[in-house]
């Protein structure tokens, strides 16, 4: 788990907020993660790496907007040397990009971020593409991480029914303090 930095925590509502927030909130804050860029990036991020008994998928060793440096034949493809991955999990192998219409919409935005995809890849990465509506639909989210984490070899389950209602709740906690 990581620190809250500076920059994340302006991603956090205001302390008399945080001064109700229940138990399950203040869990979630120790799940918070440096260098995010975005409120969706926390709430991502949060969701990710959280331990299952707190509602979270518990996929530990994430890291936000990590650079990558990139071997030839990706360099190649990104034109460039590195790479910044919204949310990265380096020991595993998988990279989720967030995607949101502010910053992707535009024609030349979204060949950049097929680009970056193809060059990630190219590295060796297992990378899915989360979308807004993505993040928000528990089920959505959950098929598209199990399914890069298990094309990585790794061994990620759905979450069960007492699973299911704390994620619930820690969702429903994230939507009132991030």
């Amino acid at each position: 788990s990581g620190l809250v930095s500076q920059r994340t925590s302006t991603h956090l509502r205001p302390a008399s907020a945080a001064a109700t927030a229940s138990a399950a909130a203040k869990t979630a804050a120790r799940y918070v993660l440096a260098k995010s860029a975005s409120p969706a990036e926390t709430s991502l991020a949060i969701i990710a790496t959280a331990p299952r008994n707190y509602g979270g998928f518990g996929m530990r060793g994430a890291r936000l907007n990590e650079p990558v440096k990139l071997r030839r034949e990706a360099e190649r493809i990104a034109h460039g040397s590195s790479l910044v991955c919204d949310v990265l999990w380096p020991e595993r192998g998988v990279a989720l990009e967030y995607d949101s219409s502010q910053f992707h919409g535009s024609s030349l935005r979204l060949s950049r971020d097929s680009r970056r995809r193809s060059a990630l890849a190219a590295q060796g990465l297992e990378i899915r593409s989360i979308t807004a509506s993505q993040l928000e639909n528990v089920f959505e989210f959950q098929e598209t991480i199990l399914h890069a984490f298990r094309a990585a070899g790794c061994d990620f389950k759905r979450l069960n029914g007492k699973q299911l209602d704390r994620h619930m709740r820690l969702r429903s906690e994230l939507r009132k303090c991030v």
